[in-house]
């Protein structure tokens, strides 16, 4: 499992490299236009926040994954290795059962926003929900992995890192 799922991370990692690009390119373009030229791009405004979407559920899988999401873990810390695999393996359960939930919830938005249109691109409002599913779906994938790894994925952070 850990291989699909690091090359879906990889695929996520280059969709989350454009959408950033886009967020950048887009509204340094419209400020340009707006102080250069006095207009505005119309589209920006709307473009910027389908990509920052895009952006914060694309990586919210990845951030899984690799243990950076906020965990207080003072009791689990406190106890045993037995007990504690068991309340970690326990708060995965009811983090995947929220998955669960958002992935279905995003799925009936999709269906029921496909009809309507943004109001400066020609696009569908469900693409908004698109990446809210993706990442659901993804973060489904990586608390299976940690659910059969039964530990925590430290995270680590290292700020001398490449500094001597």
């Amino acid at each position: 499992m850990a291989p699909a799922i690091n090359a879906i991370d990889r695929v996520l990692q280059v969709l989350i490299t454009v959408c950033v690009a886009i967020i950048v390119l887009s509204v340094a373009a419209d400020v340009v236009a707006r102080y250069g030229f006095h207009r505005s791009i119309m589209m920006v405004n709307e473009l910027s926040r389908l990509m920052f979407i895009w952006t914060t559920f694309l990586v919210m899988p990845l951030a899984i994954g690799r243990g950076m999401h906020v965990a207080i873990t003072g009791l689990e810390q406190k106890l045993p290795p037995g007990p504690r695999m068991l309340v970690y393996r326990a708060v995965l359960i009811v983090v995947a059962v929220f998955m669960a939930v958002l992935l279905v919830s995003a799925i009936v938005c999709i269906r029921q926003r496909t009809s309507e249109a943004m109001l400066s691109m020609p696009l569908s409002m469900s693409w908004f929900f698109v990446p809210v599913a993706i990442g659901a779906a993804h973060a489904l994938l990586h608390l299976a992995a940690e659910f059969r790894r039964g530990v925590r994925t430290e995270r680590v952070v290292d700020f001398d890192e490449g500094h001597s």
